[in-house]
């Protein structure tokens, strides 16, 4: 899917352009959608630790880089997060089918009657989006925010949110609408 460019607000000739100038910006991240793992606890020794761990980080540094790309295409090249703006974000995670919902054989390409319509499995869409929110704000090993100061500027969802398979010959990954109200 080609990325559309995003929808910027007029301002005077060769002004810096900041986050506050988005309207709209569409990001596509190619790769596995990886839900914010969940805080761990173990002992080693005689205390306790809380932990959480970094299986999403690589997953969320790309979605940094990628919305990184979009803002500097957009003209935007100070990103310094909005405080007192709200957002609305959109999400459609893409996941690739396993080979246990094709045929065999020469019919290898063809889906079997039984194969889910629907992502009904793990991870869950909650998880998923809270990766996304994660890494767009402020997170362990990543400063400064992106694009917002804390996770409560997020104040809408567009349409709704949802995870589906791949089509034929689509990529899974993201597309991630974020829209400054």
């Amino acid at each position: 899917m080609a990325s559309l460019a995003p929808t910027l607000r007029e301002g005077p000739e060769g002004a810096n352009k900041t986050v506050e100038d988005i309207e709209l910006l569409i990001v596509e991240v190619e790769g596995k959608p990886e839900p914010e793992p969940r805080p761990r606890a173990d002992t080693r020794g005689e205390r306790p630790r809380i932990y959480v761990p970094t299986t999403a980080k690589a997953w969320k540094l790309e979605i940094r880089k990628r919305t990184r790309v979009e803002l500097l295409r957009a003209g935007i090249n100070s990103a310094i997060p909005v405080r007192a703006r709200a957002f609305a974000l959109g999400f459609l995670f893409r996941f690739a089918r396993p080979k246990s919902h094709y045929r065999q054989g020469r019919y290898a390409d063809q889906l079997k009657p039984s194969a889910p319509q629907c992502h009904l499995g793990v991870p869950d869409l909650d998880n998923l989006i809270k990766a996304v929110k994660d890494s767009l704000g402020t997170w362990k090993g990543t400063k400064p925010a992106l694009l917002w100061a804390d996770d409560s500027q997020v104040t809408t969802y567009i349409g709704n949110p949802h995870k589906r398979y791949c089509e034929p010959g689509e990529e899974p990954g993201l597309t991630l609408v974020i829209w400054a109200c």
